[in-house]
C-alpha cells in the first residue's frame, strides 16, 4: 500500500471599519493587510478549528511565528455582522471565508494596533495570528476607536493548495501506476472551524476533468479512517478503503479525498481493477504550512 502526499498552506487577511454608532457610517477604514501565522495555530489545526474569536489590543512588536497571544490585548469579540462568506478563487487556487466580528460601542476603545483571530477570546498560546495594523500605503499604523463608536473587523482566512499538476509512480500489488495529481478547488463550510482530517473519499472511473470539476463515473464513496493526529507534526495521516462489497461496478480511474482545507483527484494509469474478491486501501497524508 502506498502513501500519496498532499499539501495546503494557509494565510489570512484583515481590514479595519470604524462605524458611528446609529448611523453605521463608516469613518474610518483601512485596505486590507497580511498577517504571520502563529507556530501555535499552524499546530491547532491539527485538532480543531482556530477563528472563533478576533482579538484587538495596543501592542507593538515586529509580529513572529513564534509568539502565542498578543502584546497587549484590549478586548476580543466572538459576535458576527452580517453573513459568513465561503468561496474560492480557482485562478489562484485558494479557497476561503470571510467574516466580520463586531465590537459594539465602546468595547474596543482607544488606539488599537495589533490583531489576531483565535479559539479563545484570551489567554496565552490560543492565538491563531497576529498582525500589526497597516495603512493603504502599507505603513504600520494605529485605528482611534472613540467610545461612541463600534469597530468591524474582517478578517479572510485562506487555505491554498499548489495549481501545478503533479505526477507519481507507484506499485500497488505488484502493477505499477503511473498517477496524475490535481487539486479540486471546492468551497468548504468547515473552513479553519475544525481539524485538518479527510472529511470524504470517492471513487471514479472516469479520469480528472479539471481543477473545478469533479470525474465523470461515481462509483462509490471510500470508508476512511483518519490517523490521530502528533502534535508538531503539522501532517496527519488517513486511509480510504472499498470492502469486498464495494467499487466493483468498474475499475477505478480517479479517487478525490477532500478535507475542508484542500481537496485532490488522484489519476491512475491504467485504472484499478476491484472485485467481491478484493479489499482495496490507499494511504494518504495531508500536510500544512503558512502561505508566504
Amino acid at each position: 500500500m502506498f502513501k500519496l502526499k498532499l499539501k495546503a498552506e494557509v494565510q489570512a487577511l484583515f481590514q479595519f471599519n470604524v462605524r458611528k454608532k446609529g448611523s453605521e457610517e463608516v469613518i474610518k477604514t483601512t485596505s486590507w493587510f497580511p498577517n504571520i501565522v502563529l507556530n501555535n495555530g499552524l499546530d491547532r489545526l491539527g485538532g480543531d478549528g482556530v477563528s472563533a474569536y478576533c482579538r484587538v489590543g495596543v501592542g507593538s512588536s515586529t509580529p513572529a511565528a513564534t509568539q502565542t497571544q498578543l502584546d497587549q490585548q484590549v478586548a476580543s469579540t466572538s459576535t458576527l455582522q452580517g453573513d459568513t462568506q465561503f468561496g474560492v478563487n480557482s485562478a489562484q487556487g485558494y479557497s476561503y471565508i470571510r467574516k466580520t466580528f463586531r465590537f459594539d460601542t465602546g468595547v474596543a476603545a482607544g488606539n488599537i494596533s495589533e490583531v489576531g483571530v483565535g479559539w479563545a477570546g484570551s489567554g496565552d498560546n490560543s492565538l491563531f495570528n497576529r498582525a500589526l495594523i497597516r495603512d493603504t500605503s502599507n505603513n504600520i499604523t494605529t485605528v482611534t476607536v472613540l467610545s461612541d463608536e463600534v469597530l468591524d473587523v474582517l478578517v479572510e482566512l485562506r487555505s491554498y493548495v499548489s495549481l501545478t499538476p503533479k505526477s507519481a509512480l507507484v506499485s500497488v500489488s505488484g502493477t505499477q501506476y503511473e498517477l496524475a495529481i490535481q487539486p479540486y478547488i471546492s468551497s468548504d463550510r468547515n473552513i479553519f472551524s475544525t481539524a485538518y482530517a479527510c472529511t470524504g473519499s470517492n471513487g471514479y472511473s472516469g479520469a480528472i476533468a479539471n481543477a473545478t470539476s469533479a470525474p465523470a463515473g461515481h462509483l462509490g464513496s471510500f470508508g476512511v479512517v483518519n490517523k490521530t493526529y502528533i502534535p508538531g507534526t503539522l501532517k496527519r495521516d488517513f486511509e480510504v478503503f472499498w470492502g469486498l462489497n464495494s467499487g466493483n461496478a468498474a475499475p477505478l480511474r480517479t479517487v478525490v479525498s477532500s478535507t475542508p482545507y484542500c481537496t485532490y483527484q488522484v489519476e491512475m494509469t491504467p485504472a484499478i481493477p476491484k472485485t467481491s474478491e478484493t479489499v482495496l486501501r490507499l494511504a494518504f497524508q495531508v500536510s500544512w504550512g503558512r502561505y508566504e
